[in-house]
């Protein structure tokens, strides 16, 4: 029932976005009241069909206008076949418009040049001037949305511009930078989003995500802290500051705001998450590993599977570790942490082609990784591929000069 709702009102959407590309956003933000939402995107469609129907009527004398419903019709099909196709992960929406807009402007120029020549018979020329005003219409519409309408990214800057607090828009920007460790980039995303809308929560929620993609947890508190602080009853803020807490080591406060908003309510398997990171931080292992695991199967994703699969790593329950860990290496091989601590399961089950295949797969997917630099170092230095070992002990050292495993690693191997 849902899904009808949401494909019935995103069809709506994309059938005026196909009239009217400036003035409406190419991935529209969920309606308040799905229902109201999808009632209104039912009269509309309603309308434009009935209107297809009131021409087919004088189809017979003339022609024009039975082709052009026929086109309206189609113009309809089509918005609801593209707003079912491009939703969720195919979003966004405006990706479908060319599709709906063919048919649409079609019948609009048929039905005014048909017209046209129906009322204006000794015209000479009525009949192509009516169709040539309606296509200069819609050239005019889609050159004025040129700026997005031929990618997919520039759809989702528009969408944002539109709307500081758009759900998906700033994390669909900053996805593809963060996947490849290019913390820079996303700051930038997040950066502009806040210069177009300096009052949005989200854009400065998104600032804390990045800051905690690199692994600067203190910063993401206080950037977790102070989205909270402005938009105190958006749950996913709740969750991130309390995640901000429990990763910056706070263990008792992110309890404290954890508990507290489960109890508002919202946003429950990152919640799960962040109360296992608070336990964790007070040394209450078995409870954290309980709500991490019930975590993951509410749907917290990555961070909550990697704190799975670490943990049983520390316990020693390898069959754990790589059943959580497996899953995160097939959805994504750039994941460097995934991949790691896959290499460790690997590694300690003395599957040497295993672990070097999963230490070199996060350093392909992050070359600054110290710790699978090192691990591979001994990996194939105990293996007794001696000249691989040098190598990776000497990557090791220069670049991370500070590390104090380079220079021992180097003397172990006979590296001056």
């Amino acid at each position: 029932m849902l899904l009808l709702l949401d494909v019935v009102t995103r069809a709506a959407r994309l059938f005026l976005l196909a009239l009217a590309p400036p003035l409406l956003s190419p991935e529209p933000s969920p309606p308040g009241n799905p229902v109201v939402g999808a009632i209104l995107a039912v009269l509309l469609l309603g309308a434009v069909l009935y209107g297809a129907l009131r021409l087919r009527a004088w189809g017979a004398t003339p022609r024009g206008f039975a082709w052009s419903a026929a086109f309206a019709w189609v113009s309809v099909a089509a918005a609801l076949g593209a707003a079912l196709y491009f939703r969720e992960g195919r979003a966004p929406l405006g990706q479908g418009v060319v599709f709906v807009a063919v048919p649409a402007w079609a019948s609009m120029a048929l039905a005014a040049s048909t017209l046209a020549g129906n009322k204006l018979p000794r015209a000479r020329h009525a009949r192509h001037f009516a169709a040539l005003f309606v296509l200069t219409l819609g050239a005019l519409a889609f050159a004025s949305a040129s700026s997005w309408l031929a990618s997919p990214t520039q759809m989702w800057w528009e969408a944002l511009r539109r709307d500081g607090e758009h759900p998906r828009a700033i994390g669909e920007l900053t996805r593809r930078p963060l996947g490849a460790r290019d913390f820079l980039a996303a700051r930038a995303v997040a950066d502009e989003c806040l210069r177009l809308h300096p009052g949005s929560c989200r854009c400065q929620g998104e600032r804390a995500e990045i800051a905690i993609r690199a692994r600067d947890f203190v910063q993401a508190e206080g950037l977790a802290r102070a989205a909270h602080e402005k938009c105190p009853g958006d749950a996913d803020l709740r969750a991130l500051h309390a995640e901000a807490l429990g990763l910056s080591g706070q263990g008792m406060r992110a309890e404290e705001e954890a508990r507290r908003a489960l109890a508002l309510g919202g946003a429950e398997a990152r919640l799960r998450y962040a109360l296992a990171l608070a336990l964790a931080g007070q040394g209450k292992d078995a409870e954290a590993m309980r709500e991490a695991k019930r975590a993951v199967e509410l749907g917290a994703g990555r961070s909550a599977a990697l704190f799975v699969g670490s943990s049983a790593l520390v316990k020693g329950d390898l069959d754990e570790a790589a059943r959580v860990l497996a899953p995160l290496v097939a959805a994504d091989p750039g994941d460097a942490e995934a991949q790691y601590d896959l290499g460790l399961v690997a590694d300690r089950r003395g599957d040497y082609n295993a672990a070097r295949s999963a230490y070199l797969g996060a350093l392909r997917a992050d070359p600054s990784f110290a710790d699978a630099r090192y691990n591979l170092a001994l990996l194939t230095f105990r293996r007794g591929v001696v000249d691989e070992a040098k190598h990776h002990a000497q990557k090791l050292r220069e670049a991370h000069p500070e590390d104090s495993r380079g220079p021992e690693l180097a003397r172990s191997l006979g590296l001056k």
